[in-house]
């Protein structure tokens, strides 16, 4: 019965927890600045039982109760593709579908104990999007989309999945174009943004799904019905329109648009419990009022979302956090407390081997050493220009980086950093006018094509 399964989930929670305790153990050394590396063999060994028992989880829960299954499976699907573990995305879409396969091997059901088949066959349906759009690979996740374009033309799905759907694939192809794309690109993921977040809000205030509660327990006799889990699914995939549009706008610096969809997001993650995206926007809802220097609001909301991103143990999402209060504490002035705190997020992105993490950790520390060695006059000279040498080795190191990852924004903003450290830095000395230049140039070519310039 119900205590039973009660004490089924308990055992799996604590022995993911007890995996997490000795991937923490493992990274203690990190955590504290002794090292930069970890015992990359132990590490995976480790990270695989995490993974083979969240799955196992998942599996047990679809068994019990399948609504709550789903709810997990898509829980545990968020936090791998933002930590980019394709390993566990796939597992965790291997173990639903061989699960529906098992109680319906014709294909004919059209729901099982609350879920809907046309919910499983749409989370199938746009994983090839998902892997190709977390992976950078920018032309692959165009040819998924169109794929899944022509599968929806030939699938049964009924009508809330298929928007759903339709809208999903549509937010994960803005996502890889404004990441990755072109600046004709990136102005193509706003109307597709736009158009998606309409098309489900449009479709969640329907009569028949407006008073759903997806905010309520998957034991509630509402739960019976497979539609509140349609709707639930459909508000998830809503509020991660909001999340993408809000940083598209954070990329133009619309910062206040950006604001009014990362706080619509927040509200949606509240009510469906998606706490690893609510940690993401909340990261991301900071560096945008540090961005505004509102100082004080931008450090609670980074310092709440490491708090969750520690509770729930993916160690390149609290990097990620990591750096963006470093990045706060340098649109304060704060470079010493810039600095450590990017520190630390590079010495886990590297003892991960997370190379976009890496370069966004190096791009914050060369700004931030840089800035600190001009403004801060009083310094030795000796130390300020160990430090211009060591930020131009960051940079020229993050620039590598993110021109093999292909992503745009990243790139220009490290060229535009290296124009910038070009009047400061020493081994530069006699080429100040050419440096000057040459930063104005690439500012000029960074707005020709459409991209902001922060500095």
């Amino acid at each position: 019965g119900r205590e039973f399964y009660a004490r089924v989930v308990e055992y799996y929670r604590a022995q993911i927890k007890n995996s997490q305790d000795r991937i923490d153990k493992a990274f203690a050394e990190v955590d504290e600045g002794k090292a930069t590396t970890v015992d990359s063999t132990g590490l995976e060994q480790l990270y695989s039982e995490r993974r083979n028992l969240m799955v196992d989880g998942v599996y047990y829960r679809l068994e019990q109760l399948p609504a709550r299954g789903f709810k997990q499976y898509y829980r545990y699907a968020r936090e791998a593709a933002y930590s980019a573990d394709l390993i566990l995305y796939n597992q965790l879409s291997l173990v639903l579908q061989e699960w529906w396969r098992e109680k319906d091997p014709d294909h004919q059901a059209a729901q099982l104990g609350g879920m809907a088949r046309s919910i499983v066959d749409s989370t199938i349906l746009v994983g090839p999007v998902v892997n190709a759009a977390v992976d950078g690979r920018l032309e692959d996740t165009r040819t998924a989309v169109d794929a899944v374009r022509k599968q929806l033309q030939q699938v049964d799905l009924d009508g809330q999945s298929r928007a759903t759907t339709e809208a999903a694939v549509a937010l994960w192809e803005a996502y890889a174009k404004i990441l990755h794309g072109s600046a004709a690109d990136r102005h193509a993921a706003e109307p597709l943004l736009v158009g998606g977040i309409a098309a489900l809000t449009r479709l969640l205030g329907q009569p028949e799904f407006a008073d759903t509660d997806v905010s309520a327990d998957s034991s509630s006799p509402m739960w019976s019905d497979a539609t509140a889990l349609t709707t639930w699914h459909a508000a998830a995939v809503l509020a991660l329109g909001h999340r993408v549009l809000g940083y598209y706008y954070r990329t133009v610096e619309q910062y206040q648009e950006a604001i009014a969809e990362y706080r619509a997001a927040v509200e949606l993650w509240r009510q469906v419990n998606m706490r690893v995206e609510l940690a993401y926007t909340q990261n991301d809802l900071g560096y945008v009022y540090g961005l505004l220097n509102q100082i004080d609001d931008a450090i609670d909301l980074a310092n709440a979302a490491l708090d969750l991103r520690r509770l729930l143990g993916f160690r390149s999402h609290m990097a990620l956090s990591l750096n963006t209060l470093g990045l706060i504490h340098l649109a304060d002035g704060r470079y010493a407390d810039a600095k450590q705190y990017s520190t630390q997020a590079l010495a886990i992105f590297r003892a991960l081997e997370d190379r976009r993490g890496t370069g966004l950790a190096l791009l914050a520390l060369a700004e931030a050493l840089r800035r600190g060695a001009v403004a801060q006059q009083e310094r030795p000279v000796s130390d300020r220009i160990d430090a211009l040498r060591k930020a131009d080795q960051y940079n020229k190191e993050s620039i590598r980086i993110f021109d093999d990852l292909e992503e745009s924004l990243r790139r220009i903003e490290a060229r535009i950093e290296a124009g910038i450290a070009a009047m400061n830095g020493p081994v530069y000395r006699g080429l100040v006018i050419l440096a000057l230049l040459s930063m104005v140039m690439l500012r000029a070519v960074a707005r020709s094509i459409g991209w902001p310039v922060v500095r």
